[in-house]
């Protein structure tokens, strides 16, 4: 799903918001690591995701 400029804008202007207010971040983890993906600049590099809320890292968890 790819979004246009401003969203993603907007999107990250709240995930900045939200983090410097509870100084907390969420990320997934298990036994074998942080969960990753491989980013889309067509390079090969591995990103780790991390979100703004529990619920939001929770809502993305499958399985392990």
């Amino acid at each position: 799903m790819l979004q246009d400029s401003a969203t993603i804008e907007s999107k990250y202007k709240l995930f900045i918001e939200k983090v410097a207010a509870s100084k907390l971040v969420w990320g997934l983890k298990n036994k074998k690591g942080w969960a990753n993906s491989e980013s889309n600049n067509g390079e090969g590099t591995a990103i780790i995701p991390f979100w703004s809320d529990r619920a939001y890292a929770k809502a993305c968890a499958k399985d392990d």
